[in-house]
């Protein structure tokens, strides 16, 4: 029948539309994921590694399969650790240097990070005055908690306890440091929540991205990652269909053409009232 006919027509044409959508949802994906790949060798390529970091683990939020990413996670990882060891090397701050070392080393096994782990630590062994390594070290890491910086200012208030178990400012403050540190943390997840409910898309994705940097991989922050590219990658499927739409909607008809319709109308009407439903019908 025509009716038939017509829907279906329109279930092809709804059919259609699914499919498009369906390619398109794919096609943006892939195309997110080589986007966040490249940012992230290149900020590989600048030193950049945090950036770098937080790009490696979006692209394996969405394709945990991708080994190219774990590699680059994993040598990023290395090379910030790296990268801060020969920080503190230059500062004389030889027991931090040895604990970034050997963190690197871990991730990425290196001969010249051996080397100087070696260096470092014959350079502990020959110090005159341990006394005046730990005030340094315990120094640096009063800065770091006054900077409100409680992730590397809890690590180095441990590696004041390591050289020195009984030091009671270091043991002090690395707990107040965890404690500032995880009431942050609670907080950023809190403020990403209600960002993400609001669909703040941007500010929610730079305090992820700022928590990542200090938590790398951290679970709670890249289930939230996963969610906001959800939302945002359904947000995009529903422009797409109400442009769709917007398309398939016929134009207004001109004011001579509504004169015309409305002339039939009262026809229409007047077929109506003398009982002609056929006529008032197709009126």
């Amino acid at each position: 029948s025509k009716s038939e006919k017509f829907e279906k027509r329109k279930i092809e044409r709804e059919e259609a539309i699914a499919r498009e959508l369906e390619e398109k949802t794919e096609k943006y994906e892939a195309e997110m994921i080589d986007g966040h790949m490249r940012r992230a060798r290149e900020a590989m390529d600048r030193g950049s590694y945090e950036t770098a970091i937080t790009g490696f683990n979006t692209v394996l939020l969405l394709e945990p399969e991708n080994t190219g990413a774990a590699e680059g996670l994993k040598r990023a990882g290395a090379m910030e650790h790296i990268q801060t060891a020969d920080s503190l090397f230059k500062k004389g701050m030889y027991a931090a240097a040895i604990y970034e070392y050997r963190s690197g080393n871990e991730l990425l096994p290196d001969q010249k990070a051996e080397e100087r782990i070696d260096l470092c630590e014959k350079l502990v062994k020959e110090a005159e005055d341990k006394g005046e390594m730990i005030e340094k070290l315990l120094s640096h890491a009063i800065e770091l908690y006054t900077a409100r910086n409680w992730g590397e200012a809890e690590r180095a208030f441990e590696g004041v306890i390591d050289l020195d178990p009984s030091n009671e400012i270091a043991g002090t403050y690395v707990v107040k440091a965890r404690d500032r540190r995880q009431e942050e943390y609670d907080s950023s997840l809190q403020e990403i929540d209600m960002m993400l409910a609001r669909e703040h898309f941007a500010q929610v994705r730079e305090l992820i991205r700022s928590g990542l940097l200090s938590r790398p991989g951290d679970e709670a922050l890249l289930a939230r990652q996963s969610k906001l590219e959800s939302v945002m990658s359904l947000r995009a499927a529903e422009a797409e269909r109400n442009k769709a739409a917007e398309a398939r909607r016929p134009d207004a008809p001109d004011a001579s053409r509504m004169e015309a319709l409305r002339a039939d109308f009262e026809k229409g009407v007047g077929y109506f009232r003398k009982g002609d439903f056929s006529n008032a019908i197709s009126e």
